[in-house]
């Protein structure tokens, strides 16, 4: 959103880097404005020497990153579900670092964003527009793309049922992403602004879900449950040895809304 700076003019210093110059003074009337390639911009910084305040900053910013990013297993919550936050912590450590992984738009990605990693190149597929349904295609697209490396989608139950289809082409063509479905049996993010801005007014937010496991199993794919996160690691074995395009259904906690939600 533009909750951060003003607009059109931020109170803060803005330097804006853009690749296309029709962006450049489209939203921000930025204090320099700069035609130029993101990446070659950043390598061109990189050139220079880093010294003083600036390295300082640099390393305090870093270290912010890396304790938003860990996962203190020590800490974690009990929920009538399975824990995604547990699980991501066995992800951290088990998906291999060529793995590329898609998500659909919804709280549930917000997992991915903040507890993975990313490198070069596509790594990470996800919609530009926040639009639902992205993730089971562009998982498949990516699995025929690159067949030797592991493929795990990531979407919710509503969109999962918007594109969910697409698993005969998966079978069609022996794609073998592994489809993850954080089911809350609602469309999250719209119920946490519901239940934030009008508490007690949620409305056709609650969804009436098929058996996930039954449907991708009538497709020929593998399908398993996992209702606590305990269960999660054989299951995400088990799905990697399938040979075909796996659906995995983590049965959540309504309640864990975000990846910062507490009991």
């Amino acid at each position: 959103g533009y909750s951060i700076l003003d607009v059109p003019k931020p109170k803060q210093k803005l330097i804006h880097i853009y690749g296309e110059k029709e962006e450049l003074g489209k939203v921000y009337d930025a204090d320099i404005a700069v035609h130029a390639d993101p990446d070659m911009f950043i390598r061109a910084l990189a050139e220079e020497e880093v010294k003083g305040s600036w390295a300082d900053w640099r390393k305090s910013a870093r270290d912010d990153y890396e304790a938003w990013n860990a996962i203190d297993k020590t800490s974690l919550h009990d929920w009538d579900g399975a824990d995604l936050t547990a699980i991501y912590a066995y992800l951290q450590e088990h998906l291999p670092k060529d793995a590329i992984v898609t998500t659909d738009a919804g709280n549930f990605s917000g997992w991915a964003q903040r507890f993975l990693r990313y490198g070069r190149p596509g790594r990470l597929l996800a919609p530009l527009s926040g639009a639902m349904g992205y993730a089971v295609p562009s998982a498949i697209s990516a699995s025929i793309e690159n067949p030797d490396k592991v493929v795990l989608g990531l979407c919710g139950d509503g969109g999962f049922l918007m594109t969910a289809n697409d698993l005969a082409t998966a079978i069609h063509h022996g794609a073998k992403p592994v489809i993850m479905v954080c089911n809350n049996n609602m469309y999250g993010t719209i119920r946490m602004h519901q239940e934030r801005d009008y508490p007690g007014r949620q409305s056709a937010t609650d969804l009436t879900n098929p058996d996930f496991v039954a449907y991708a199993k009538s497709f020929g794919v593998f399908g398993a449950r996992v209702e606590h996160a305990d269960e999660f690691e054989k299951i995400w074995q088990d799905a990697l040895a399938a040979g075909t395009a796996a659906v995995i259904e983590i049965k959540m906690d309504p309640r864990q809304i975000t990846s910062r939600a507490h009991p």
